[in-house]
C-alpha cells in the first residue's frame, strides 16, 4: 500500500544523485555515478555547521570507547548519532523537493522611500511540509545581503508571499537577484544550499523634496472662459479610457464600467488656464554631478505635482523627443527616462518658444536649482 502513490515511490529512492534536480541525468558508469555522489553540482551545496561537528566529534569518541570496551549500549549510541545525521541529509533534501518560489520585484520605486520586494513561495508536495527555508537576496540598490525567513512551516499544497524591505538611496537601474536558498532543517547538523538564478531589474525614481514655485501675472494664460481641450479637471468630457493605478476614484465614469464590465475614467477638459511644458538641459558643462541629481529631483517632484493638477501638457529630456502626458503611464514613464538620465557632453540647441509657457530650469547659488517660466525666475530648491 505504501508504493502504491507515486509520490512516495519517489521519495523512497533517495539515493538517487538526481534526487533533487528535474532533469534527470543517465551515466555512462559506476566511475561517473560515483564521482556525481561525492561531488554534487555548484548549485546544490552541503556543509557541516558547528553542531554537526560537534557531533562527529562525539560519534568519533564514542566509537572508540565502544571499539575498546566492546559495550553493545555504546554501539547503539554510536549508531543513534550517526543515524541521525544521515536522517538530517535524506529529510533537508525533501525539504526542498516540489518546492517552487519566483521573485517579484517592486514597481514604482522612488528614492529615500521604502519598497518591498516579494517572494511568491508554493509547497506543491503533497506529503511533506516544508520549513526552516531562508532566502537570499542581493540587490545594487542596498550595501548588504537580505535575508528572508519563513516563519512557519509551510504546510502541503499551501503558499505564501514573503517581503523584503529595502529603502533605495539614489536614483537609476539597479539588478536585483535571488542569489540563493538556504536551510538547516531539521537537526541543524548540516547546512544546504540551493542556488538560484532568478533576477531582475528595478528603476528606482528621484527623490521628492520641496520647492517653491509661484505663478506671476506676467505669465502666458488664456483668457477667461476659453477651454483647453486637454486633460483637466474642468466640466467637458474629453474621452473616457480605461483605468490606470493612480486615477482618483472620483473621475470614474460609472455607467461605462457597468457596460464595459471594468473600471473606465472620465478625462476632462481644462478651463481657463494653459498647461506647462518642461524641458531638462542635461548639458554637463551647466551641472556637477550634485546640482543634477536635485535638478533630477526638482523635475520629478514639479511634473507629478503639475500632471496631478491638470497642468502638465508635454516633458523634454535632452535630445529626446517631447512626451505627451495625457495619462498616468505617461508620467510613469517619464519618470522612467529620468531615473536613468545621464549629462550629456554634447549640448543640445533646442529653441524654447517662451509664448508656450514652457518650464526650463538653471543653477543658482552652489547647489541650488531655480525654475524658469517663460524666462523668468518662478520656483527654486535653496542651497
Amino acid at each position: 500500500m505504501l508504493h502504491t502513490d507515486p509520490e512516495l515511490r519517489k521519495w523512497h529512492d533517495w539515493t538517487d544523485p538526481d534526487f533533487f534536480v528535474t532533469e534527470r541525468h543517465r551515466e555512462s558508469g559506476l566511475i561517473s555515478l560515483l564521482l556525481r555522489q561525492v561531488l554534487p553540482a555548484s548549485v546544490l551545496r552541503t556543509k557541516m555547521t558547528l553542531t554537526g561537528w560537534c557531533l562527529v566529534a562525539v560519534s568519533l569518541g564514542l566509537g572508540a570507547a565502544a571499539f575498546n570496551t566492546t559495550s553493545n549500549i555504546l554501539f547503539l549510541a554510536l549508531s543513534l548519532l550517526l543515524s541521525s545525521l544521515i536522517l538530517s541529509g535524506v529529510l533537508s533534501l525533501i525539504n526542498f523537493k516540489k518546492l517552487n518560489w519566483d521573485l517579484r520585484a517592486p514597481s514604482n520605486l522612488r528614492a529615500g522611500e521604502v519598497c518591498a520586494a516579494e517572494i511568491d513561495l508554493v509547497n506543491e508536495k503533497t506529503v511533506f511540509p516544508s520549513m526552516g527555508i531562508c532566502f537570499h537576496l542581493q540587490s545594487e540598490i542596498v550595501a548588504e545581503e537580505g535575508k528572508v525567513y519563513v516563519q512557519n512551516a509551510l504546510n502541503p499544497g499551501e503558499s505564501c508571499k514573503l517581503k523584503w524591505l529595502i529603502t533605495p538611496q539614489k536614483r537609476g537601474r539597479f539588478a536585483m537577484r535571488l542569489s540563493g536558498v538556504q536551510s538547516q532543517f531539521p537537526f541543524g547538523f548540516l547546512q544546504k544550499t540551493i542556488g538560484s538564478d532568478l533576477h531582475s531589474t528595478v528603476i528606482v525614481w528621484p527623490a521628492r523634496l520641496e520647492y517653491t514655485f509661484q505663478i506671476f501675472s506676467g505669465g502666458y494664460r488664456m483668457s477667461t472662459g476659453a477651454v483647453n481641450k486637454r486633460l483637466g479637471q474642468g466640466s467637458d468630457l474629453l474621452n473616457i479610457r480605461p483605468y490606470e493605478r493612480g486615477d482618483a476614484p472620483r473621475f470614474i465614469h460609472w455607467k461605462a464600467t457597468a457596460r464595459m464590465g471594468r473600471l473606465m475614467i472620465r478625462q476632462l477638459a481644462h478651463e481657463g488656464e494653459s498647461g506647462y511644458k518642461l524641458y531638462v538641459d542635461a548639458d554637463a558643462a551647466k551641472w556637477n554631478e550634485a546640482q543634477f541629481e536635485r535638478l533630477c529631483s526638482l523635475v520629478c517632484s514639479l511634473a507629478e505635482d503639475l500632471f496631478y493638477c491638470g497642468r502638465l501638457e508635454t516633458a523634454k529630456l535632452g535630445d529626446s523627443a517631447p512626451l505627451p502626458m495625457r495619462s498616468v503611464k505617461n508620467l510613469h514613464t517619464f519618470f522612467d527616462a529620468l531615473s536613468v538620465l545621464k549629462r550629456q557632453e554634447k549640448p543640445v540647441d533646442f529653441p524654447v518658444n517662451q509664448q508656450a509657457n514652457w518650464l526650463t530650469f538653471g543653477l543658482m547659488g552652489e547647489r541650488g536649482v531655480a525654475i524658469y517660466l517663460e524666462g523668468k525666475h518662478a520656483g527654486q530648491i535653496d542651497d
